[in-house]
C-alpha cells in the first residue's frame, strides 16, 4: 500500500491581467501544470472550480474562477518547494498575474 500524507494544490486563475481569459488559454495553463504534476508525482487531479477574489495593484476588486489542481505524495523536502516555485513562474508568466497561490499540506504560499 502506497501512503501519500502530503499535498500540492495549484491554483490556476481565469485572469490575464485583469481580463477574463478564454477557455482554451485556461485550459492551456491547466494542461500544463498537469503535466508538471505528473512529471514529478505520477498524477494528479483537478478539483471542482471555485470563485476567487483579489485585489488589483490599482485597488480593484477582481472576480474570478480559481481551477485547482492537486497532487498527494510520500515524501516533503526542498525539491518540493522548488518545484512549487517553478509551477507558480510559470502560471504567473502565462496568466500575467501579479501572484499565485499554491497550497501545500494546508498552508497557503502566495507567490509575488
Amino acid at each position: 500500500m502506497m501512503i501519500l500524507r502530503h499535498t500540492m494544490t495549484v491554483f490556476v486563475p481565469s485572469t490575464i491581467g485583469t481580463r477574463h481569459a478564454t477557455e482554451v488559454e485556461i485550459d492551456g495553463v491547466k494542461d500544463a501544470v498537469i503535466a508538471m504534476l505528473v512529471a514529478e508525482f505520477g498524477g494528479c487531479q483537478e478539483l471542482t472550480p471555485i470563485a476567487g477574489y483579489w485585489q488589483s495593484a490599482t485597488g480593484e476588486t477582481v472576480k474570478e474562477t480559481n481551477y485547482p489542481v492537486r497532487s498527494a505524495f510520500a515524501e516533503y523536502n526542498a525539491d518540493i518547494d522548488t518545484l512549487a516555485a517553478k509551477i507558480a513562474a510559470y502560471v504567473k508568466d502565462a496568466m500575467i498575474q501579479e501572484a499565485v497561490a499554491i497550497e501545500i499540506d494546508g498552508v497557503l504560499y502566495i507567490h509575488e
